[in-house]
């Protein structure tokens, strides 16, 4: 069995991937599946959590090296986050479809942001810059 390298960018969708290999190959044992996921971590992943890789816990290892890596924030995923927030382009695309397409690319950035983002072209979507303030009353004429 052969795990990709990590994707500290979406580290939910490398460990599903991951898991789906474990069950395929029937490896139910938390210390094998830390033992398979510990290579597979960058250099500088393996920094960043050599805590957890020296100490090799022996209650669910498995458990905390999944747990830690995929809520500990990475500095690559903050500077993507950064990049797409700020580079991606609306294009032809519809609101919702420009949305889903910023959180496909974004992994776990929160909702919010990616809603004003996404409405920002457009003042009069309930989410834009342009949006009517509570209490206020747009003129008819």
């Amino acid at each position: 069995m052969r795990l990709p390298p990590f994707w500290p960018d979406r580290p939910g969708v490398w460990f599903a991937l991951a898991e789906a290999q474990f069950v395929l190959a029937r490896v139910t044992s938390e210390k094998t599946n830390f033992n398979y996921v510990i290579p597979q971590l960058e250099y500088r992943h393996t920094a960043e959590f050599e805590d957890i890789i020296i100490a090799s816990p022996t209650d669910k290892p498995y458990t905390i090296v999944k747990t830690e890596l995929v809520s500990r924030p990475s500095s690559s995923r903050d500077q993507r986050v950064r990049q797409l927030l700020t580079h991606e382009e609306v294009g032809d695309r519809k609101p919702c479809q420009f949305l889903r397409h910023l959180k496909s690319l974004a992994g776990r950035l929160p909702e919010k942001h990616l809603v004003q983002q996404a409405a920002a072209p457009y003042p009069n979507h309930p989410g834009g810059p342009g949006r009517r303030q509570p209490g206020r009353r747009l003129s008819t004429g």
